[in-house]
């Protein structure tokens, strides 16, 4: 009778062992998905152009001063290819990187100048990065949220700069 209980304690702590185990297995697969699916390359190109502050002499099309445009018409497009500093681009372009993302913000490195206003840069209203670039990291649209938001020059020659967003699922 002692052997038989023993045998069965022995049994039920392999299975405890062996699903504790599966349990992991699981959570390490969850990241290694969510890694995958947040991983992506390529570089953004928006209009620039505002008119979030006075007295600005710039000459970008959406308005003289720094900053997103936003403007019917005037949604992102994504490229594969990562921007190279230096690189043209059009006339009254702006190019970045989205270099993170958490659950209600969105750290942005700007790769051409046009975006800040001294430490400062800023939407006049929210921007959606749209479906095409979401989709890109799991979500069905990512709303940068309007406001006005410090530049950090830290290790960027254009500067970071960290957005409120709103994830739509």
């Amino acid at each position: 009778m002692k052997k038989i209980v023993i045998l069965s304690l022995s049994l039920i702590g392999l299975t405890m062992m062996s699903f504790k185990s599966g349990e992991n297995a699981n959570e390490k697969n969850l990241d290694i998905n969510f890694e995958k699916t947040h991983t992506v390359s390529g570089s953004i190109y928006v209009a620039i152009g505002t008119y979030l502050w006075s007295g600005c002499q710039g000459n970008n099309p959406c308005g003289p001063c720094s900053g997103i445009c936003i403007r019917a018409g005037k949604r992102p497009k994504k490229v594969d290819e990562m921007f190279v500093i230096g690189s043209p681009v059009p006339v009254g372009e702006g190019v970045f990187n989205i270099i993170d993302i958490s659950s209600n913000t969105i750290t942005l490195e700007f790769l051409t100048p046009g975006f800040t206003n001294g430490t400062q840069t800023g939407l006049s209203d929210n921007f959606e990065l749209g479906s095409e670039i979401a989709s890109s990291y799991g979500y069905s649209n990512i709303i940068l949220n309007q406001g006005f938001y410090d530049v950090n020059f830290t290790n960027s020659q254009y500067g970071k700069s960290t957005f409120n967003i709103t994830l739509v699922p």
